[in-house]
């Protein structure tokens, strides 16, 4: 992977740049169970992985409980956004993940854009940014949220509105980093140049690759090596 050329990177937040300890799958875990919906924390995290939460959670019910009302799945999601907003307040566990900011500033060292988009709203993307302590820096260049767009990925909107943004025409200057097949599938849509996934124990490197990703690793850092070439 050659950053020469590259203009802007986009990174996803939870499981990419933010570890914040599966807290959003377990949330929409606990939601689903007021329409008798119990899955397994993997199978919440592959089937809405990267998505529009609301998108996601009203999927998983046309899945698993399609006889579901409307006022029912309404409060299924108010539900997921009341527990995860009191979760986010309260943990220990949000952090950034190792390697992240040193990425960033790498990335600002050799002129390159950082942005970040993500399934979260923009409540609980604020929410994140000011527990992170990243709130009003310079380590991201610009953020945008599932609902600020008219589809969430894997649409290639989040990336064509950052792009937008900055002026920039060619998303062969852009490069996408992310954990999930939204995200794989988001940066093919949007025809970034290069996809880069961050394999877990959720996506291995494997499945990654099979899902669209250029370049797979194991943490930030491997990505800190094609920033300073």
């Amino acid at each position: 992977m050659n950053l020469n050329g590259i203009e802007l990177v986009v990174f996803d937040m939870a499981g990419t740049t933010v570890e914040e300890g599966k807290t959003v799958y377990q949330c929409v875990k606990k939601a689903l169970e007021r329409v008798g919906i119990h899955l397994e924390l993997e199978e919440v995290f592959r089937a809405v992985g990267g998505m529009n939460k609301t998108e996601g959670i009203n999927q998983l019910i046309d899945a698993h409980a399609p006889e579901a009302s409307d006022e029912e799945r309404e409060a299924v999601n108010a539900d997921f956004f009341k527990i995860l907003i009191k979760k986010y307040e309260e943990t220990d566990e949000i952090k950034a993940f190792p390697g992240a900011v040193e990425l960033f500033a790498e990335l600002h060292n050799r002129g390159i854009k950082v942005a970040l988009d993500t399934g979260y709203s923009r409540e609980i993307v604020d929410l994140l940014l000011k527990r992170l302590g990243w709130t009003g820096s310079d380590l991201i260049d610009f953020t945008v949220t599932s609902d600020e767009v008219e589809s969430g990925r894997p649409s290639p909107e989040m990336i064509q509105k950052i792009m937008a943004h900055f002026g920039i025409t060619d998303a062969q200057r852009v490069v996408k980093v992310g954990d999930t097949q939204s995200d794989m599938e988001e940066g093919l849509n949007a025809q970034c140049k290069y996809i880069v996934g961050v394999a877990s124990n959720m996506y291995s490197r494997e499945e990654l690759t099979a899902l669209g990703a250029t370049h797979v690793v194991s943490n930030l850092m491997e990505i800190m090596d094609y920033a300073k070439v």
